[in-house]
């Protein structure tokens, strides 16, 4: 009964692109360094004469966990491990009213679930392997889940001044995604003496997709900057390679279907005085228009991305120039996931691991100018997801067991831009 498509560790639409944006919560409507072109590649054009370099990388030390009741035993799930390679590399050109434009980051997933003590996934893999023995083993022991998600995304493009106020901009951006799993149990307490027996799971999931973004980038006036970007969905269809499947779970070469989904993204940006600025952010995510595949049949197989609905997340944020070399930042983000159904949702593989919903994040760090040619970005973010949110685990009917699940992530972010 276990639907077996790519949802391990998914995770769509990251919006942590640079370490700009770690230590802002906002970028769409920024043009002071080379990270438009992914926030704001509408702005690439108006960057002064010459090249522009930035690297850098974010480590995520996550804390995802659930825990349910069985009868009288409490289970308590929880992930041990961090994500510390989390990089980004962008560039531009820019000369006289055009500026070319590249870039190499991750769009969505670049996070590992690693549960080596289990998960509610593995406990469900277990519960269906115990059935299968028909009563050779009464228990399970030694679980363990590692799957990790990986979009990592490549973008060309250009971008055009048409005055003092108004520039435009776009770019192609291809994405290759990977998705590995490697889970296992061991069957034990068999009735009869037979020898323990370990089960495992080990697979690999590859696609790849083009899609497009553009953006425009208005400057009404001195004080005012007022940016729209629009990310095209980008389709994505995996293709399974199984190395081990000791339950039967998977076939070779199944096909399933994790669009990217589209997204509107705004922001404006006002000066308030020659030091301080203030900037406002909204993303809107086009979920239920992507094809992530069917639920499983304990839902009739509803499409996933219906029962989870559309995204959205405002923001806010300041930046504020101690001295022409020191610029401090500080800002929040509240992303609001409309789930039409969520326990629907939560009947697929991954879910209770990965832990998507609501969530706010405080940002701060700072910019430093080294000298005219170099500048160092650092920045944390502290994401809390909402407290103790109970899902009903559909997947155990006609047990009525509900499933608490906690999120929260901190993320630090260090890069190195470059101007000449």
């Amino acid at each position: 009964m276990l639907q077996s498509n790519i949802s391990w560790s998914q995770i769509d639409n990251r919006i942590n692109f640079s370490p700009e944006w770690i230590r802002s919560g906002v970028r769409n409507a920024s043009n002071d360094a080379v990270d438009l072109v992914v926030f704001n590649p509408g702005a690439a054009a108006t960057l002064k004469d010459g090249f522009h370099f930035a690297i850098g990388n974010q480590s995520l030390f996550r804390s995802p966990s659930h825990q349910y009741t069985l009868g009288d035993v409490a289970i308590n799930r929880s992930q041990n491990g961090n994500d510390m390679i989390f990089p980004s590399v962008y560039t531009a050109y820019s000369k006289n009213k055009w500026a070319v434009t590249g870039g190499l980051f991750v769009s969505g997933g670049g996070a590992t679930a690693n549960y080596p003590d289990g998960s509610f996934s593995t406990d469900l893999i277990g519960f269906m392997a115990l059935g299968a023995a028909m009563g050779a083993y009464t228990s399970t022991s030694d679980q363990y889940m590692e799957a990790s998600s990986f979009y990592l995304t490549g973008l060309f493009g250009a971008s055009y001044e048409m005055s003092d106020k108004v520039s435009i901009g776009a770019n192609v951006r291809y994405l290759s995604a990977l998705n590995e799993t490697s889970a296992g149990l061991t069957l034990t307490g068999s009735p009869f003496a037979l020898p323990d027996m370990p089960l495992a799971i080990k697979t690999t999931s590859e696609a790849s997709g083009m899609g497009a973004s553009f953006g425009v980038f208005v400057r009404p006036n001195e004080d005012w900057a007022i940016s729209a970007r629009y990310d095209m969905m980008v389709p994505l269809e995996f293709q399974t390679n199984v190395g081990t499947d000791d339950f039967g779970i998977f076939e070779e070469g199944q096909k399933d279907n994790r669009d990217l989904p589209a997204v509107l993204a705004t922001g404006a940006k006002y000066s308030i005085s020659d030091q301080l600025r203030a900037e406002v952010d909204f993303n809107y995510y086009f979920q239920s228009d992507a094809d992530w595949g069917n639920s499983s049949p304990v839902t009739e197989e509803r499409a996933l991305s219906a029962m989870a609905g559309d995204a959205y997340s405002t923001a806010l944020g300041m930046e504020y120039d101690i001295n022409e070399s020191f610029m401090f930042s500080l800002g929040g983000l509240y992303t609001v996931f409309d789930f039409q159904d969520r326990d629907g949702y939560y009947t697929t593989l991954g879910a209770f691991e990965t832990v998507p919903g609501t969530n706010f994040s405080l940002n701060t760090g700072f910019r430093y100018r080294l000298n005219e040619t170099f500048s160092v970005n650092a920045g944390v973010s502290q994401v809390m997801w909402e407290k103790d949110q109970e899902i009903r685990a559909l997947m155990l009917m006609p047990m009525d067991v509900v499933v608490k699940t906690n999120n929260k992530m901190t993320a630090v972010g260090l890069g190195l831009n470059m101007t000449f």
